[in-house]
């Protein structure tokens, strides 16, 4: 596809990605580009456009600069700075490992620190409210077949429940 088939804002994504000597790059590179520029555009034009005095088809340029001062400030995190990260990461490395068993096999750490756990606990709780009675799918037995029966009898085992419990 060449330059003439394409909207005039891929060929600028194009000609930007060559300036800045990336020559290589799949088409949907250019087309997600131009996607963000859009976005972006609109989203600005929209704060601008709610930032401006009552007439609202006319937008200023002090209107559209907040806009954008809005945007980099929700849209775009920014990192925290490189001395917090590091004395963070010295507070953290500070803290020993825990002591591994000195057993064979794969050796891990306490089980509270490893996901390899039942994520369950079986609760005996109260009884799924189903009727006393005794269920019949089908009430017309034929010999040899034998009918679907839940009893009371059934909500006396323990239930899986997903969540585990506060103790």
């Amino acid at each position: 596809m060449g330059d003439e088939d394409l909207p005039k804002g891929a060929v600028l994504v194009k000609n930007v990605l060559d300036s800045m000597g990336i020559k290589h790059y799949e088409p949907a590179v250019v087309t997600q580009l131009l996607e963000f520029c859009y976005r972006y555009i609109s989203d600005v034009l929209e704060d601008a456009q709610a930032y401006s005095c009552p007439p609202r088809n006319s937008i200023k340029l002090e209107d559209v600069m907040l806009a954008i001062q809005s945007q980099e400030a929700f849209q775009f995190a920014k990192p925290p700075p490189q001395e917090v990260l590091m004395q963070l990461a010295e507070r953290r490395n500070a803290q020993p490992l825990p002591e591994l068993k000195n057993t064979f096999g794969l050796r891990l750490p306490p089980e509270e620190d490893c996901l390899l756990g039942a994520n369950y606990q079986l609760v005996r709780g109260p009884a799924p409210t189903a009727p006393a009675e005794s269920m019949d799918i089908d009430s017309r037995e034929s010999p040899g077949q034998s009918s679907l029966r839940r009893s009371a009898s059934a909500s006396k085992h323990p239930r899986l429940d997903p969540w585990p419990l506060e103790d």
